[in-house]
């Protein structure tokens, strides 16, 4: 975390990185997360942040199944004020529902992120129904694709169900 503390020094008031990929830094946990998503808030430059497996799994390798919801509510928070990011890739993080209802008000008040990958996570039903409500009439329009995968696919027709058919339109879109 205290790589990102410093990393995300200098990204406040960079503009010229544009992609930024930190993946499989399992050190850099919900703390160093939150650190950069402070400085996301303030950054005009990136637009692309890779931040695949780097919450919820220890340096052993054991799962703690929401141990990344802390960092995802920090970076939920710095969409509502970031402007220029455009795709945001948070694949096998552990986040739970509690995270992507977090993530879902971050995404309704983003007007610039195009791609949002959460896929292998465990945001159940009830994820999926608030990224599906973050989607409708009033919400996000910039984002252009979604992956879900392994998050819904183990509800089936009943997560189709829970976000209802203008939900399923949405998440479709």
């Amino acid at each position: 975390a205290r790589g990102a503390t410093a990393l995300s020094v200098g990204l406040k008031s960079n503009s010229t990185l544009q992609h930024l990929d930190l993946s499989w830094n399992r050190r850099l946990g919900s703390r160093g997360v939150g650190a950069l998503a402070g400085a996301l808030k303030l950054n005009n430059g990136l637009t692309d942040l890779q931040l695949r497996c780097v919450m919820g799994v220890s340096l052993r390798g054991e799962v703690r199944p929401g141990q990344g919801n802390r960092g995802i509510r920090a970076l939920a928070k710095a969409l509502e004020y970031n402007m220029r990011l455009q795709t945001l890739n948070l694949r096998w993080n552990y986040v739970t529902a509690a995270g992507a209802v977090a993530l879902a008000e971050g995404l309704r008040k983003n007007k610039t992120l195009r791609l949002l990958d959460i896929e292998e996570n465990s945001i159940g039903k009830r994820g999926a129904v608030a990224i599906a409500g973050s989607l409708l009439a009033g919400g996000n329009t910039s984002l252009t694709s979604l992956n879900l995968g392994g998050d819904i696919h183990e509800f089936g027709n009943s997560a189709i169900a829970a976000v209802g058919p203008v939900g399923a339109g949405a998440l479709a879109d």
